[in-house]
């Protein structure tokens, strides 16, 4: 019998997590009739019509509804977010936009089913992580719109910023991942691992408003759900392995993923909570560079010219930060000095 949690006021938890899943129902209804927008949900109920072909017990019509439904729910959204903040023209903040629709409302619909996991299940993955139900499955279907969607809008508005890896070679894994899913029906796995949006969240929130960015949130996110939280539950994962062997095994792409987001967080680690004053070889031969270009530059140039003038301040920046980081292997002209040669090999590790 599950413990029942009470808020100050006197509502039990039971009843708030009953209200939330019927907000989360309407909410999935109001997206689905979207596809009936246009003519394109007379088309889509032609395609297959004598239901021969079906994945995880749904056939592939009311799959491809779904799809299109949440494809539109995803454009409208793009639209209305690019004209809310106008940056439209700003390519960099406009990829994130969809990453901000689909990570906020996978959070939304997955919260739910996580609450389900840690209280009636008692954090235990098996059998329920390897089931579906309509919620899951939902999200798994809008999961794999977003990526289509990512892949049409950013080869329209932002192509620059879908890139081999984490565009398309990413997207067409997750898709195939993702059908696979609901064909075999553990689509709550994909849900329960939702937590995992959460500092992708916090980043594209940041990246698209310059005055909400804050990196020790995103990192603290990143250690609480991709680290923490998902650890959790590839513990679990690997016990469902090795005590219960099921059909799916979940556990090796889990530790994986989990093995990916550990470099990355020691990347971010190195970066803003223990940042290396010094340079590395190649910044230090690329600011050398920089410099002699500019002082060649400078020879040809009216020394009293506004582009000179522009020269000499990119050249001072540069003098500055080498000096700062080289100690006195540069003197007030660039230049370096003979006599801390060995010095600077110390330092490089030459």
């Amino acid at each position: 019998m599950m413990e029942e949690y009470s808020f100050p006021h006197g509502l039990k938890i039971d009843n708030y997590m009953m209200e939330y899943r019927k907000v989360v129902s309407v909410f999935r209804q109001k997206i689905r009739e979207l596809g009936y927008l246009g003519p394109m949900h007379k088309i889509i109920q032609k395609v297959d019509a004598e239901d021969q072909f079906h994945l995880g017990g749904i056939c592939f019509r009311d799959i491809l509804q779904d799809v299109y439904a949440c494809s539109v729910f995803l454009l409208l959204s793009f639209c209305i977010l690019n004209l809310v903040t106008g940056h439209l023209r700003d390519k960099r903040k406009v990829a994130w936009i969809l990453s901000l629709v689909i990570s906020v409302t996978e959070i939304f619909i997955a919260f739910p089913i996580v609450y389900q996991f840690f209280t009636v299940q008692g954090g235990n993955t098996y059998p329920y992580l390897y089931r579906a139900d309509d919620n899951s499955r939902f999200s798994v279907i809008l999961f794999i719109s977003f990526m289509i969607m990512d892949l049409v809008l950013g080869n329209i508005f932002y192509p620059k910023q879908i890139d081999l890896l984490s565009g398309y070679v990413h997207h067409f894994f997750y898709l195939g991942l993702l059908t696979y899913s609901l064909q075999e029906s553990f689509a709550n796995a994909f849900t329960l691992f939702l937590p995992l949006e959460v500092p992708t969240a916090v980043l594209a929130l940041g990246s698209i408003f310059s005055s909400l960015r804050s990196d020790l949130l995103f990192g603290t996110t990143f250690f609480l759900f991709r680290l923490l939280y998902h650890a959790i539950l590839t513990k679990e994962l690997i016990q469902d392995v090795w005590y219960r062997a099921p059909e799916v095994n979940i556990a090796v792409p889990a530790c994986l993923a989990f093995s990916l987001h550990i470099y990355w967080f020691s990347n971010w680690s190195k970066k803003y909570l223990f940042p290396s004053n010094k340079l590395n070889k190649r910044k230090r031969n690329e600011l050398r560079s920089n410099a002699t270009w500019i002082e060649k530059q400078l020879s040809n140039e009216d020394s009293n010219s506004e582009k000179a003038t522009k020269l000499k301040k990119e050249l001072e920046v540069i003098k500055k930060t080498l000096s700062k980081h080289e100690g006195p292997c540069y003197n007030s002209n660039g230049v370096k000095n003979t006599k801390t040669i060995k010095e600077e090999k110390d330092i490089i590790g030459a």
